[in-house]
């Protein structure tokens, strides 16, 4: 018979894994917002662009990975997508937080902004797409799933 206190410790460690995943969106997303105006090498712009790309399939990934499901995914793309929100919605004396009102010594940096939204959510798309393509192979490939095909006893 089974021990009840290992499903409670397990319930307990997937919901504190859940909600760590859903921080480090938060975290990456935070970075991302406050580094639209810093440039790649060379003077390029768009470091807020890499990491979300970057953030969105290493974090996207690791949770699909960890937690053994596609919907797992889903955690770092959530809060990554508060944090925007919500700082793309306040209005400081200076303009918008994430997508600036536009700067004359700068203009590129308007774009960056905008790009930045648009990255996060094809890269969304592309780690909810390969989480349940890669969730489905694990799933029929691995022999240790949830529900193990164990021989019944007569009755």
């Amino acid at each position: 018979m089974a021990d009840p206190a290992v499903g409670d410790r397990r319930g307990v460690l997937d919901l504190a894994t859940a909600i760590a995943l859903f921080l480090l969106g938060m975290a990456y997303g935070g970075w991302a917002v406050w580094a639209v105006p810093v440039r790649l090498f060379g003077g390029v712009e768009g470091l807020s662009i890499v990491i979300t790309v970057v953030g969105t399939f290493g974090a996207g990934l690791l949770a699909a990975w960890g937690l053994q499901t596609w919907r797992a995914a889903l955690l770092p793309i959530a809060g990554w997508f508060v944090v925007t929100a919500v700082l793309s919605l306040m209005v400081g004396p200076g303009g918008d937080i994430l997508v600036p009102g536009g700067l004359p010594a700068d203009p590129g940096v308007v774009k960056v902004g905008e790009f930045n939204w648009l990255a996060g959510f094809l890269a969304s798309a592309g780690v909810m797409v390969l989480a349940a393509f890669w969730s489905g192979l694990y799933r029929r490939s691995s022999r240790y799933t949830s529900t193990p095909d164990r021989p019944r006893q007569p009755q």
